[in-house]
C-alpha cells in the first residue's frame, strides 16, 4: 500500500514541460497581478509626466487605471475585500481630475498611497492565496504576461525606429516594464533563482529599459523580450497541462468575461478596433478552452448522470461562442456566462469532480494488474 502512495506522490508533483509562448492568461490570479502591476505603471508615468511639467500626458496616465484596467479587478478584490475594493477604486476615479491642482509632490504622494492600497491586494490571502505568492514560477508568469503588454504597447507607440507615433502607448511600455525592472523583478525573482540565471535576466530588463527609452526598433524590442522569455523558461505556469476539471469552468469562464469587457471598452470608449478584436479573440479562445479541456473530456461522465444537464451545457458553449462571434452587448454575455457557471454547479452538485486525472487512473490501474500478475506468477511457482 505505501508503494502506491509513493506512486501517488511522483504521479501529482510531475508536470509536462510549460509552454511560456501561450498567450493567453488561464489564471485569475495571475491576470489580477499582471493588472495591479500595469495599474502601477500607468500611475508611475502620471507621475513622472507631471513632474516634467505636462499635465495633459499626466491626466492621460491618471484616467487610464480607472477607465481601463480596475473595473477588470475589482470585483475579485470586493468579494474579498468591499472596504479595500472600493477606497482603490475611489483614489483612482478622483485623480484624473485632481491632477491640475496637485502639485508633483502632492501627486507623488498620492501615487504612493495608491501603491500601498494595491500591495493590500497582494498581500490579502483571500484575494491571492500564500501558495501562489510564494511560487517563483507564478511570478515568472506573471512577469512574461506583463511583458506581452509591455511589446504590444511599444509596437504601437514606436512604429518607425527612433520615431514615436503614439506617446501615450510608448509611454505605457515603459510604465509597465520599469515596474519590472525596479520593483517585481528585484522584489519576487531575483533572489529566489539560480545566481547567473537571475544576473543574465536583470541584465535583460535593464537592457530593455533603455531600449525603450532609446525608440529602438519593436523587432529588436521584441527580440530582448524572447531572451527574457527564453531564460524564464521552464519557470512559468503558462500551458501547464491538467487533468479535466469542471470546477476550472467557471475560473476560465470569469476570465473570457473580463476579456471581453476590455474588447467593448477598446471599441465603444476609445475607438481601438483592432485592440477590441484582439479581447473577443482571447475572450472566445477562453471559452473554448474551457469547453474543449474542461467539459468535453467529462461528457460521457455527465452524461451517464443528467443527460438533459449534459445537453444544455454543451448548447450553452456553443451559444456563448455566438454572442462573441457577434459582438453582443456585454450584458448578454454576462447573462449566458452566468448560466453555464449554474449548469457547473448542477454538475458539481451531481457529483461529477474527478479525483484524479486519467493518467493516474491508468496508472493505479497497470499498478494493480502487475500486483495481480505477480500474486499469479508466486502461486505458479509455489
Amino acid at each position: 500500500m505505501w508503494m502506491v502512495g509513493i506512486m501517488l506522490i511522483l504521479l501529482f508533483t510531475y508536470t509536462l514541460p510549460h509552454n511560456v509562448y501561450a498567450t493567453v492568461v488561464e489564471d485569475k490570479h495571475v491576470h489580477l497581478t499582471s493588472t495591479v502591476i500595469k495599474i502601477l505603471g500607468h500611475l508611475e508615468q502620471a507621475r513622472e509626466n507631471k513632474s516634467n511639467g505636462n499635465d495633459e500626458l499626466a491626466i492621460a496616465h491618471a484616467g487610464h487605471p480607472a477607465s481601463e484596467l480596475f473595473m477588470l479587478i475589482r470585483d475579485d478584490i470586493a468579494d474579498a475585500d468591499q472596504d479595500l475594493a472600493e477606497k482603490i477604486g475611489s483614489e483612482l476615479e478622483s485623480l484624473p481630475s485632481n491632477v491640475p491642482n496637485m502639485s508633483s509632490e502632492e501627486l507623488k504622494s498620492t501615487v504612493t498611497h495608491i501603491h500601498s492600497l494595491l500591495n493590500n491586494v497582494i498581500l490579502n490571502n483571500n484575494i491571492l492565496p500564500e501558495e501562489k505568492r510564494s511560487d517563483i514560477r507564478f511570478w515568472a508568469t506573471v512577469m512574461l504576461d506583463v511583458l506581452e503588454d509591455a511589446y504590444e504597447e511599444y509596437s504601437e507607440g514606436v512604429e518607425v525606429e527612433g520615431e514615436v507615433s503614439n506617446i501615450i502607448e510608448w509611454q505605457d511600455s515603459i510604465g509597465f516594464t520599469s515596474m519590472m525592472v525596479e520593483d517585481l523583478f528585484p522584489v519576487m525573482l531575483k533572489n529566489r533563482l539560480d545566481v547567473d540565471l537571475s544576473s543574465a535576466i536583470e541584465s535583460s530588463l535593464h537592457e530593455l529599459i533603455k531600449g525603450m527609452k532609446d525608440k529602438i526598433s519593436s523587432e529588436r524590442i521584441g527580440s530582448i523580450i524572447n531572451s527574457i522569455t527564453d531564460k524564464l523558461n521552464g519557470l512559468t505556469l503558462k500551458g501547464e497541462q491538467n487533468a479535466p476539471d469542471i470546477r476550472r469552468v467557471r475560473e476560465l469562464l470569469d476570465l473570457a468575461l473580463k476579456s471581453y469587457q476590455a474588447g467593448k471598452f477598446e471599441e465603444e470608449e476609445e475607438g481601438e478596433y483592432s485592440e477590441a478584436l484582439a479581447n473577443y479573440e482571447k475572450a472566445k479562445e477562453l471559452v473554448i478552452k474551457a469547453y474543449k479541456e474542461n467539459f468535453e473530456p467529462l461528457k460521457s461522465s455527465i452524461d451517464t448522470v443528467d443527460p438533459s444537464l449534459m445537453r444544455d451545457t454543451e448548447a450553452m458553449f456553443y451559444d456563448l461562442i455566438g454572442l462573441i462571434d457577434g459582438a453582443k452587448s456585454v450584458e448578454e454575455v454576462k447573462a449566458k456566462i452566468e448560466q453555464l457557471k449554474d449548469n457547473v454547479s448542477k454538475i458539481m452538485a451531481v457529483g461529477v469532480i474527478p479525483e484524479f486525472p486519467m493518467s493516474v487512473v491508468v496508472t493505479l490501474a497497470t499498478i494493480t494488474g502487475i500486483g495481480v500478475l505477480m500474486g499469479r506468477f508466486k502461486r505458479l511457482n509455489s
